[in-house]
């Protein structure tokens, strides 16, 4: 179904040169390393963020990034000369009270003062709304429809522009009352290639990268991996990531260690190095309580290096990825079952890996998360369209 807004052509997807005071603030409940490399290939803005990832503690911030606290935040927002405003999405469910305070004080300061605020929102949310409310508990019908009537009207009231990230996040948003009538685009959230060229890798390497938690499916990975060493036994599963399990994975490693190597945890720099010389990337993800895997960022690097993926069907991704020829498997069957298909689709995948340039050749020239913040600030940043 065709978007409202989706007819709007980008007439330049070029990041603007920072320049004097941005006239776009955006707001991150969580500051990670990607928002800081992708910072000056966006539109001029200062970023304001409440916590730190795990990827950017102790890191020196560029200027124009500073953590704030609520208070401090509404301060900012009455006083700035800012015109646009770019909040995370409202289903971002631990957020959605801060969101709520930070919407509403935005469009209420803009009437007050005289000025045009604009709201922009770029949505990744692919759960539904009963499992963003109740997570794995059931959840009376009078709730999620009073909860959607609610977060939809609330968006109706204060966001300008809306963009999906993926046919996932769209579907979600418009189950919501309201929504449909806020001007909106959707556009799936794939990489650039970050490479030219590239030969697949003769090592028959497997890379595992992020947090080790069972929501990401290690528990299943490192079972597939046994049957997977039975019948290719040259290969090697790579595991790079801090996290709760991190003492398991690296005991099970060690039982083994020709095929088996636990990496700990490795910067952004060295992520994307380890991405570079491997074959194949899983990204097991499972649903777990409220969370549903949106897009994936170690999925989006490895497309980027033009490498093979397996993946289950939670991200949002899950479509292209299939259509694409990367293989995806149904991380809500039975524990036998799933494990059972993640080994048969990483012996596959090592065997008979995409083609490295097929791959970047699939992926637009400009990535998708660029080309949201242009088409969300077109018309409303520094008075130009983009």
């Amino acid at each position: 179904m065709p978007s409202p807004c989706s007819s709007r052509s980008v007439a330049s997807e070029s990041p603007l040169t920072r320049g004097a005071n941005p006239s776009a603030l955006r707001v991150l409940p969580e500051l990670r390393a990607t928002h800081l490399e992708q910072r000056d290939h966006f539109l001029p803005a200062d970023f304001f963020y409440f916590e730190e990832n795990y990827d950017v503690r102790g890191a020196d911030k560029p200027d124009g990034v500073r953590r704030v606290t609520l208070v401090s935040l509404l301060r900012e927002l009455w006083g700035t000369p800012a015109t646009v405003l770019e909040l995370t999405e409202p289903l971002w469910v631990r957020f959605l009270p801060k969101w709520l305070v930070l919407a509403f004080w935005w469009k209420l300061s803009g009437i007050l003062r005289h000025e045009p605020h604009r709201l922009v929102v770029y949505a990744m949310e692919n759960n539904s709304v009963a499992r963003l409310i109740g997570g794995s508990r059931r959840v009376p019908g009078w709730v999620e429809r009073t909860f959607a009537w609610c977060v939809g009207l609330a968006s109706l009231l204060t966001i300008d522009r809306l963009c999906f990230a993926t046919p996932g996040s769209a579907a979600t948003y418009r189950s919501m009352p309201f929504v449909d009538r806020i001007p909106q685009n959707e556009l799936i959230d794939l990489p650039a290639p970050a490479v030219r060229a590239r030969e697949t890798p003769s090592s028959m390497s497997v890379t595992f990268l992020g947090v080790l938690e069972e929501r990401k499916g290690i528990p299943a990975l490192l079972e597939a991996w046994e049957e997977v060493e039975r019948w290719v036994p040259d290969a090697t599963l790579r595991v790079a990531g801090p996290g709760p399990l991190g003492p398991m994975v690296e005991s099970w490693c060690t039982q083994r260690p020709s095929s088996r190597v636990s990496l700990g945890h490795l910067s952004h720099e060295e992520s994307a190095q380890l991405l570079s010389t491997t074959r194949v990337l899983v990204s097991p993800s499972v649903p777990v309580g409220r969370f549903r895997e949106q897009v994936c960022l170690p999925v989006q690097e490895a497309l980027a290096h033009g490498v093979t993926v397996v993946s289950t069907a939670e991200t949002g991704l899950a479509g292209w990825l299939a259509a694409n020829g990367h293989l995806v498997v149904n991380a809500r069957a039975d524990h036998r079952h799933f494990t059972g298909q993640l080994t048969v689709a990483l012996i596959q995948a090592l065997r008979a890996p995409l083609d490295p340039g097929t791959i970047l050749a699939s992926l637009p020239e400009v990535g998708g998360w660029k080309r949201a913040n242009s088409w969300l600030h077109a018309d409303f940043t520094l008075g130009r369209t983009l």
